[in-house]
């Protein structure tokens, strides 16, 4: 996505500033964006073992927000999209989303980012987000676990560690 001229530092800095802010009991959010044109397997598996080598301890603060990649007109890739269609086998079947009738949320986001993840490995990023969904939840402290539930992913108020009032502090099911 080009948001960084240096990725790996980047990534470190990313790395300790979160590791500091966790210590403090502060919460943040990594916004992640999957399906960007020109993502691929690697790529995707970068992204991943990024994430997992953040999570562990159970004390984190840092809640990963997961969204898909919405194709917007005027946009950067809506400029270049021949470069991505040309390099990486881009497909943007809604062209001119935003004129139709239907569900366009949906429309913006069907995009297939490469030939790589093309066909049933479109939504492969979903999948390797789930299988980390529940070491992912339980990395977070309490604090941080609720407000994920409130402000992102509504479906972990099911869990039993969950609880609207901020002085309750559930433990986790093992405990």
């Amino acid at each position: 996505m080009r948001k960084s001229k240096q990725p790996e530092q980047f990534l470190e800095k990313f790395r300790e500033i979160s590791r500091q802010l966790s210590r403090r009991g502060i919460i943040h959010v990594a916004n992640l964006i999957f399906n960007h044109p020109g993502e691929t397997e690697e790529t995707l598996k970068e992204t991943f073992a990024f994430i997992d080598s953040l999570t562990g301890d159970g004390n984190s603060s840092l809640i990963w927000a997961v969204h898909e990649y919405m194709h917007f007109p005027g946009s950067e890739v809506s400029n270049n999209q021949t470069h991505y269609e040309q390099a990486y086998g881009a497909v943007f079947p809604n062209q001119g989303w935003w004129r139709e009738d239907g569900n366009l949320f949906e429309k913006s986001r069907q995009i297939i980012p490469s030939t790589d993840l093309s066909g049933d490995r479109t939504k492969l990023w979903s999948r390797m987000y789930k299988e980390r969904e529940e070491a992912l939840r339980g990395n977070l402290t309490p604090a941080a676990f609720r407000f994920a539930a409130e402000a992102f992913y509504s479906s972990w108020r099911n869990d039993p560690r969950y609880s609207p009032d901020p002085d309750i502090i559930n433990p986790s099911p093992e405990a």
